[in-house]
């Protein structure tokens, strides 16, 4: 399981290395952190875009909307999740390919994988 400091800045003032070298006084964030769940989930995501076909996959996350970069048979798309809103919106460059709810989307992604961005 990965552990992401919430900031460089929190991360320093919240731990320290000891004389002995020893990480002391870090506290990862818990399951129950809003920020570490959507992390998990946004991970489970990109494990779910690559089983479809997608490459190179890049997330990053901004407030409670996750973002992923992606390529896809040679062409770049880049994929908008709102959980709390239940929204996607998929974009090819600055065209719009799909933008509907999140359940939606990933029902059609069940369905076809990526193929359907192939039409």
């Amino acid at each position: 399981m990965k552990h992401k400091a919430k900031t460089y800045l929190q991360f320093i003032n919240e731990a320290y290395v000891d004389d002995s070298g020893e990480l002391q006084d870090f506290n990862p964030p818990g399951e129950d952190d809003y920020e570490y769940q959507l992390l998990d989930h946004a991970q489970r995501i990109q494990e779910y875009l690559e089983e479809s076909g997608a490459e190179e996959v890049q997330l990053s996350l901004f407030g409670g909307v996750i973002k992923f970069k992606f390529e896809y048979s040679g062409s770049n798309y880049t994929l908008m999740l709102d959980l709390d809103e239940n929204s996607a919106s998929l974009m090819f460059g600055r065209i719009p390919v799909y933008e509907d709810s999140a359940d939606a989307f990933f029902d059609l992604l069940a369905a076809k994988g990526l193929e359907f961005l192939n039409y």
